[in-house]
């Protein structure tokens, strides 16, 4: 009889948390998509929606991984579990070293001139589409920062603006703020 109830009482709590995780799962999604309309890629918004992706995933995942903690049975189940384990927290090692390193970098961005700038939109991708700002910097090296579907649509038919001055996060490569040149003259073009 105790028996009866503690398996009723496992299977649902299973129930529960495969709900939750599910409730995630498509609370997370349903936030990619929206970002996928080229929303909060820019400023201090980017660097939030950014985190907030990073966290949803790790959330999604570390949710999964104790669910499959409930389910251990045997020693060679929990090798493996904890083996995972350690490659869920490398995951979230990798997933969030760029957004910590990137904090001291908020107040003060760094700053790259971009010269000969073109706009594009991946459309590669179905649910996201972002929308690009690329050029060469003062190395001569191209460059290329996401921007906002307000900044591109503002712009991309700005053919005599040749330069830009974009400040970034150096790590998750964020633009916070994009200033554009001033646009060329007919006697400046001859």
């Amino acid at each position: 009889m105790e028996s009866d109830k503690r398996k009723k009482g496992n299977r649902t709590f299973y129930i529960a948390v495969g709900i939750i995780i599910l409730v995630l799962l498509t609370l997370y999604t349903l936030f990619l998509m929206w970002l996928g309309g080229g929303y909060l890629e820019e400023g201090i918004a980017g660097y939030v929606s950014h985190t907030v992706k990073m966290t949803g995933l790790a959330v999604a995942l570390g949710a999964l991984l104790v669910y499959s903690y409930r389910r251990i049975e045997s020693r060679k189940e929990a090798l493996f579990w904890i083996l995972f384990l350690c490659i869920y927290l490398l995951l979230c090692i990798y997933l969030f070293r760029n957004i910590i390193l990137d904090i001291p970098y908020i107040s003060r961005p760094e700053c790259t001139r971009l010269e000969v700038i073109s706009w594009d939109v991946d459309t590669e991708m179905e649910q996201y589409m972002p929308y690009k700002i690329e050029g060469l910097d003062e190395d001569g090296k191209k460059q290329r920062f996401t921007v906002n579907k307000s900044t591109y649509k503002k712009y991309r038919r700005e053919y005599s603006i040749n330069t830009a001055d974009v400040m970034y996060l150096p790590h998750t490569r964020i633009v916070m703020e994009l200033e554009l040149g001033e646009p060329e003259t007919e006697d400046e073009k001859s």
